[in-house]
């Protein structure tokens, strides 16, 4: 298609993601309106969606993930509905999580300019919308999806301070502190892929990105309902690979004070790890 062909059809998706959003006045913005448009885009527009999910072009990529989170936000029933029919295995949705923006130089030396919002956050925000109802069946459905919240997670300390934020903020209140979610689904989601994940931002600058990490890594791993003593060799294996940062070692000290059978497990793995280090540089002592 040309870029005019694509730049149009943006600027229509825009348009009814807009409509999905509340974004004008008060006569087009009534529930009907909404729930008519959600409607018409999963009955009879997905394919097109499926198509433009396909390209190279980000204005139209952004466009179609807002319009598709504008769908999973105007009720509850529309997000199940959105999570039952859309076919999250598509060729080529899964990389949309890690199209990131790539700042030009005029970009980086204009400092004037907010940073642009790149694929990956709008990405973000349509895999989240979907733990925003609270609901159980939903969240633990979304969260089951291969590479959709997962898709976040990789490359989480690479995102923007506030990106990074939002994003553990939605998992602390939406997951970790979401009573009526299963236990069962609380334990797959948090394997050792996203512990190790959440805990690179330990390591952040940007201070309340780092404390509220910290949080949900301390509610989660000292929870011993959701790791028990069948679950030690796997928060060994994330302990040992924190580097000795403040904050990280913080968490090491509080999930070791949780469990304390986990502290002769470390320092056998850590004499271990000595003795064939020792060995390496001195290979024949005598």
């Amino acid at each position: 298609e040309s870029g005019d062909g694509n730049r149009i059809a943006a600027l229509v998706i825009e348009t009814l993601a807009s409509v999905l959003e509340g974004g004008f006045d008060e006569g087009a913005r009534t529930a009907k309106t909404r729930q008519g448009v959600a409607g018409r885009v999963l009955s009879e527009h997905l394919q097109l969606l499926y198509r433009y999910l396909g390209t190279e072009r980000d204005q139209l990529l952004k466009a179609c993930l807002r319009l598709l989170t504008g769908v999973s936000s105007v009720s509850q029933s529309m997000s199940s509905q959105l999570l039952r029919t859309f076919n999250f295995a598509h060729e080529g949705f899964a990389r949309l999580s890690q199209r990131r923006h790539q700042a030009s130089k005029k970009d980086k030396g204009n400092r004037k300019e907010p940073p642009k919002v790149d694929t990956r956050t709008f990405f973000s925000r349509f895999a989240t919308s979907f733990l925003r109802w609270k609901d159980p069946s939903l969240t633990s459905a979304a969260l089951g999806i291969k590479d959709l919240i997962g898709g976040v997670l990789r490359g989480l300390s690479q995102d923007p301070p506030q990106e990074a934020l939002a994003f553990v903020r939605d998992i602390l209140e939406l997951v970790v502190r979401q009573r009526q979610l299963p236990r069962q689904t609380k334990v797959f989601f948090f394997n050792a892929f996203a512990l190790r994940n959440l805990a690179s931002l330990l390591g952040s600058e940007d201070k309340q990105v780092s404390s509220t990490a910290s949080t949900l890594l301390r509610e989660v791993c000292c929870n011993g309902s959701l790791f028990p003593a069948s679950k030690d060799a796997m928060l060994l294996d994330v302990c040992l690979e924190l580097r000795a940062h403040e904050a990280q070692q913080d968490l090491v000290a509080a999930v070791l004070n949780s469990r304390p059978r986990l502290h002769l497990q470390r320092a056998c793995v850590e004499v271990g790890r000595a003795c064939k280090t020792a060995a390496v540089l001195d290979p024949d002592p005598d």
